[in-house]
């Protein structure tokens, strides 16, 4: 299809694709707002599939191992799922501080009708304490 504007042509084209097409933020990618120049923490922060978390305060700092999970299948659909499910804003997808905070946000069941409960004290008999968790 052409389409003429103000004297100018330009051509439109139109696919259709039988499954779903993400565009995620692109840390390699110069134009993208999320873009990092170090090679080193591109693969410490973005491919690598476990590291550790750190617990604690100031004066007293522990170390765990952490599987991030990130490749893990289903992952993505589970996220994007969320996303619709809490219903933000297309227009708004496009920003990283904004779609972190929304799934944080509803990751939390206490305020915004999340889907997971903490559980950080008292008996864990039906399930594993926190800091057991990896």
């Amino acid at each position: 299809e052409t389409i003429q504007k103000a004297g100018k042509k330009k051509e439109i084209f139109e696919y259709t694709h039988d499954q779903a097409i993400y565009i995620l933020f692109n840390p390699w990618c110069k134009d993208d707002q999320v873009y990092q120049t170090d090679k080193q923490l591109l693969d410490e922060y973005i491919l690598n599939e476990t590291g550790k978390i750190y617990t604690g305060n100031r004066k007293q700092i522990n170390g765990k191992k952490w599987n991030f999970g990130q490749f893990e299948e289903n992952i993505l659909d589970c996220a994007m799922c969320l996303l619709d499910r809490y219903k933000l804003s297309w227009t708004v997808r496009g920003d990283p501080v904004k779609v972190t905070r929304k799934l944080s946000a509803i990751t939390n069941s206490k305020d915004d009708e999340g889907v997971l409960v903490g559980k950080w004290s008292g008996s864990y008999d039906d399930g594993k304490s926190p800091l057991h968790w990896a």
